[in-house]
């Protein structure tokens, strides 16, 4: 009988299955982490397209990135989005008028946590089955 994922078995090789174990070992474990702030972005999720914040926090030892993936279709989204910007810190009046207005605000939020020298306490924790990201703390270099 056949699968519905015998297409995708047949991408699956010794070198796929080592990445995949090396995804798997390189997870950076939960726990409180120094970093600064490396991108924080509006994007579209790849299939389908829907309003996206990007965010990667780099932990200031061990150079290693945390990262922030939120679909922002729903209020709920959104408001968790805003907070999230609003615990960075920045000078930027962190507000959500349109997905422009807050793309634009991602980026101004980017520049000045950059400006500032900010670096930020991250909390990284599972959550329900997720991982949660949340900014604790705020450093001025």
């Amino acid at each position: 009988m056949a699968s519905i994922f015998d297409e995708w078995d047949a991408t699956v090789n010794g070198d796929f299955l080592n990445e995949v174990q090396g995804s798997i070992d390189n997870k950076v474990p939960y726990g409180v982490y120094e970093c600064s702030l490396e991108t924080c972005e509006m994007a579209l999720t790849k299939e389908k397209r829907k309003p996206m914040l990007k965010m990667a926090f780099k932990m200031v030892e061990g150079n290693r990135n945390i990262f922030v993936n939120r679909v922002l279709e729903k209020p709920f989204q959104i408001a968790l989005a805003v907070n999230l910007l609003k615990s960075l810190g920045t000078d930027v009046e962190i507000r959500f008028e349109s997905y422009s207005q807050f793309a634009e605000l991602c980026h101004q939020v980017f520049e000045d946590a950059k400006k500032l020298k900010l670096t930020f306490e991250v909390d990284y924790r599972e959550n329900k089955g997720y991982d949660e990201v949340s900014v604790t703390n705020v450093f001025e270099n």
